[in-house]
């Protein structure tokens, strides 16, 4: 019992970590950028907007307008995509497993190709991104019920069937639209955060704490379906219903957050999984260290795609420079084994 107490005081110290760590590279994004700004200019524009209603300055909108908003979308959309990765991994009982597994990501990419072959507002842009993800997961589900029951190797076999077909949709939208639309289809595959406003933040944000929290709440039902469908069906837990929920939860942000940044990769795949080698398979403790250290992963990415050269880079570049040979090292260094081993 001491040493159940003690694991579990070590995994809250952990997260506490990933949560500091979170708070510190955010004060280094506000700092940041093309133009460089002292910690305590920053504090005097914050106090100076709470207790004050000073007119706005150049320095006010720099933070406030431009600075600001950015930092809230890369952490929402770190949280949405370590999240919905940790709870996806724990679904399917396979570390390997990725948000955009169902098609998600591909019909997105259709739906903001489309919406750009259109000439339509990025407004509408995004609602078509949101639109066909949704659609597409919504597709892949339906596909493995056709014989009434969905079981784990049929869902993930229709997410790879339903993700090539939007796939290639996209690639035929690309290879007949303009060049000047083809770069903005292609902008924004790359993924990234050039474009974040208040009205985004004021979108997606509550939407994705939201869903995250009550997947947090039925995180103990998560820990029993990732012990396996026999194991959940004594219990007397719904597997089938209680998996649809937690997917479509899953889906959901996703599907909020790369509407209005595009497909930034791998965050959803290393984050959960480096989390879990710290804090182990509880979802408990595993969905909270996964979403501040996702957070921290994503406005790090963000931070070099802003300062590594004069030209800002795209966010997903960075998550894929960063992502993949990080990935190749668990491979090497723990090989085939998983928390569920």
């Amino acid at each position: 019992m001491e040493k159940l107490a003690h694991s579990n005081i070590r995994k809250k110290t952990v997260i506490t970590a990933f949560f500091l760590l979170m708070c510190g590279l955010a004060f280094i994004e506000l700092i940041t950028g093309s133009v460089k700004i002292p910690f305590f200019s920053i504090l005097n524009v914050f106090i100076s907007k709470l207790f004050k209603h000073a007119a706005y300055s150049s320095l006010d909108i720099v933070i406030l307008e431009i600075r600001l908003p950015r930092l809230l979308l890369a952490i929402s959309a770190g949280m949405a995509l370590s999240v919905s990765g940790a709870t996806f991994q724990g679904i399917f009982r396979n570390p390997l497993v990725s948000p955009y597994l169902l098609g998600v990501a591909s019909g997105a990419a259709f739906g903001a190709a489309l919406g750009f072959a259109l000439s339509l507002p990025y407004t509408a842009v995004a609602v078509f991104a949101f639109g066909f993800g949704l659609l597409a997961v919504m597709t892949a589900y339906s596909i493995s019920k056709i014989r009434g029951h969905a079981s784990i190797t049929t869902l993930l076999l229709s997410g790879i069937i339903v993700s090539a077909f939007f796939f290639a949709l996209t690639s035929l939208i690309e290879f007949i639209v303009t060049k000047e639309k083809l770069s903005s289809i292609v902008f924004w595959i790359m993924g990234g955060f050039t474009f974040a406003s208040w009205e985004k933040v004021a979108i997606s944000f509550p939407i994705i704490v939201l869903c995250i929290l009550f997947i947090y709440l039925t995180s103990w039902q998560l820990n029993v379906i990732s012990l396996g469908d026999e194991e959940a069906k004594s219990l007397g837990i719904n597997i089938e219903k209680m998996r649809a929920i937690l997917i479509l939860l899953s889906t959901l942000i996703v599907a909020v957050i790369i509407a209005f940044t595009g497909t930034i990769g791998w965050i959803g795949l290393i984050v959960p999984h480096l989390a879990r080698m710290v804090v182990g398979a509880d979802h408990r403790y595993l969905l909270p260290a996964s979403l501040f250290l996702g957070a921290s992963f994503m406005v790090g990415a963000d931070i070099i795609a802003r300062t590594a050269v004069e030209m800002e880079i795209p966010v997903g570049i960075i998550t894929s420079l960063v992502g993949a040979p990080f990935f190749i090292y668990l491979l090497v260094k723990r090989g085939t084994r998983t928390a569920w081993d």
